[in-house]
Order: C-alpha cells, then sequence, then structure tokens
C-alpha cells in the first residue's frame, strides 16, 4: 500500500513539474511573440517593405496578418487561451520564416540552431499537449 502511495505521489510531482515548465515556456514564448508583434505594428511600413523585398505574396496582407497573430497570439500563449488553435498558426509563420529568409544552409548544424526553429518546436509542443494546468485553457475546459 505505501508504495502504490509514493507512486502516486511520485506522478502527482512529475505532472505538476511539467505544468510548470508548460507555463514557463508559454509566458516565454508568448512575451517574445507579443514583442515580435508590436515591433512590426510600431514600423510597419517597414514590414511590409521587408516582406516585399523577401517575395512573400501580397506583402500588405501578409502583414497585417502575421503582425496581428504575432501580437494577439502572444497575448493569448501568455494567459494559456486557446493555445492549440493558436499555436499552429504561429509554427507556420515560423517555417515560412524559416523557409524565406534562412534557406538555403551551408551546414546542418546552421538549421538545428535557428531559433525560428526552437519557437516552432515548443508551438507544436503546445499544440499536442495543451497549455498545462495553468491556464485558462484548463479554467474553462478548452
Amino acid at each position: 500500500m505505501i508504495n502504490l502511495i509514493d507512486k502516486v505521489n511520485e506522478n502527482i510531482k512529475v505532472y505538476i513539474k511539467l505544468d510548470v515548465i508548460l507555463l514557463a515556456l508559454r509566458v516565454v514564448i508568448g512575451l517574445i511573440f507579443i514583442q515580435a508583434g508590436y515591433g512590426k505594428m510600431m514600423n510597419f511600413d517597414q514590414t511590409v517593405q521587408f516582406f516585399s523585398s523577401i517575395n512573400i505574396p501580397m506583402p500588405l496582407f501578409n502583414a497585417i496578418l502575421v503582425t496581428g497573430t504575432e501580437f494577439i497570439g502572444g497575448i493569448l500563449l501568455v494567459l494559456g487561451f486557446a493555445t492549440r488553435l493558436i499555436s499552429l498558426p504561429l509554427a507556420f509563420i515560423m517555417l515560412v520564416a524559416i523557409v524565406t529568409t534562412e534557406l538555403p544552409f551551408q551546414h546542418f548544424s546552421d538549421f538545428i540552431m535557428l531559433k525560428q526553429l526552437d519557437y516552432m518546436l515548443v508551438l507544436l509542443l503546445f499544440s499536442a499537449v495543451g497549455a498545462g494546468s495553468y491556464s485558462l485553457d484548463k479554467k474553462f475546459d478548452i
């Protein structure tokens, strides 16, 4: 009986640690996206020009879309609200950023050192496991 109680206690500790890690990741990645979206908003003309210079189609439309997704998506990540829903568009933005600004790679190490890849993988984690217990998703059972 004591072994069973110890096992349950150990499992609870693991889940609590996972939830704390998910919270920390959400807040950090969310703040990064808030800052990126805000920067694009405050320098919107340069954002459109940059999108045009790297041959992104419909640069004005895509600048609006990316700016809004990053800013609002970052807020949603920090709050842990609609985390699975917003993680996929943000991950897609990171994929497009890699393809449009980082290719071609000279070495595989150039690819694995990209911060956009790190963000994309964390966002895919959120889309798979959700926001964790310390979130509005959990509170509202989303």
